[in-house]
């Protein structure tokens, strides 16, 4: 009985030791966790970066500083309509995330639609969006704009590539 009531005494120290540790290697804090991040804000990221945001495309790099300007240059409403981000899929691990997601919009100049595929990879701590690596080719888009190359059909989940396109490199089927 001895043994137990000193264990008891320790019980609640040893907690709060717990509770105040930093996450070991492999284990993340619930602060820092990707999957909460998608589940509770992850619908409204783009409100959501962190003031110390690194961004990384394949036409460049941005940071808050640079959104900033970005912001107040460009009007997109001027440029597309009805832009919607879906078909999103998740992995998780740790602080980190990837999501596949297929944007659409309609160009107010032509009326004409395009859908876009991108994966995308971002880093969270306490819940902010610290890093984002963007791999997209606006190619699509683009020829989609420009009337060279067709929508997915609405059968057809929105690839890379779509299926009926007939432009195509010498290389590919």
């Amino acid at each position: 009985m001895n043994t137990v009531r000193r264990l008891a005494r320790f019980l609640p120290l040893a907690l709060l030791a717990c509770a105040l540790a930093p996450a070991l290697p492999g284990q993340v804090s619930p602060a820092d966790s990707a999957t909460t991040f998608i589940n509770t804000v992850e619908p409204v990221w783009y409100k959501h970066k962190s003031p110390a945001i690194q961004e990384s495309y394949p036409f460049g790099r941005s940071d808050a500083a640079n959104n900033a300007v970005l912001d107040k240059l460009f009007d997109f409403s001027k440029v597309s309509k009805d832009g919607d981000i879906l078909n999103k899929r998740y992995l998780a691990e740790s602080d980190w995330y990837a999501v596949e997601w297929h944007y659409h919009a309609t160009s107010v100049a032509t009326g004409r639609k395009q859908v876009e595929s991108s994966l995308c990879i971002a880093q969270i701590k306490d819940q902010k969006m610290v890093w984002w690596i963007e791999y997209f080719d606006d190619t699509v888009g683009e020829l989609q704009m420009a009337g060279k190359l067709p929508l997915s059909p609405p059968t057809e989940e929105p690839a890379p590539w779509p299926l009926q396109a007939t432009l195509k490199r010498p290389y590919r089927p």
